[in-house]
């Protein structure tokens, strides 16, 4: 049986061990930081579950969810980064850089499966972006690749045009293919 001593001794070492646990906890935006190092660094398991932790802590932390459909993008698991984009949409409708990576993740699934829907999705989204922020030239030239996947040429040209008058330097590569496949100089 214990005594009075050992009983308050070891309520005394539970919440000692309670409190130091706590005090360890990190919060929602250190975990965001260690997701964001760990994907700089290349560990991707790694920073979906910085991530992860940092929406457990902060349910509505757009920039978390934005930041791990990074990730997913990256492991090309594209439906999980849709879901991820659209969560940070949700929670802030203004994220301009999460309709563009929406768009981007709709058009390189689009890509995977051949699938005209996802081009279009992305047309939307990129859309979008620039109707936040209408000087986002990468979303510009976002769409205008898209664009050309959708094999609509014109709109491919005058969003190349937009983006180089933003200051964006279009790919070589892409403007020639755009040449080709428009018939058209520039």
């Amino acid at each position: 049986m214990m005594n009075i001593y050992s009983r308050i001794l070891m309520i005394f070492v539970l919440c000692t061990g309670l409190f130091l646990t706590n005090a360890r906890a990190e919060s929602a935006e250190e975990y965001f930081k260690h997701g964001a190092a760990s994907y700089d660094l290349g560990n991707l398991p790694a920073a979906i579950s910085d991530y992860t932790k940092a929406i457990e802590k902060k349910p509505d932390f757009a920039e978390a969810y934005n930041n791990r459909g990074l990730v997913y993008s990256k492991q090309r698991n594209f439906i999980q980064a849709i879901a991820d984009f659209t969560k940070a949409i949700e929670l802030n409708p203004d994220f301009a850089a999460a309709y563009n990576n929406r768009g981007l993740a709709y058009h390189n699934r689009g890509s995977v499966y051949g699938s005209q829907e996802n081009f279009n999705q992305a047309i939307a989204d990129y859309t979008q972006a620039v109707k936040i922020v209408p000087g986002y030239a990468q979303a510009y030239y976002n769409r205008a690749f898209s664009y050309f996947m959708a094999k609509d040429y014109d709109r491919a040209w005058s969003d190349v045009h937009d983006a180089e008058n933003l200051g964006m330097v279009a790919n070589p590569e892409f403007v020639d293919e755009l040449k080709s496949a428009s018939g058209r100089k520039k």
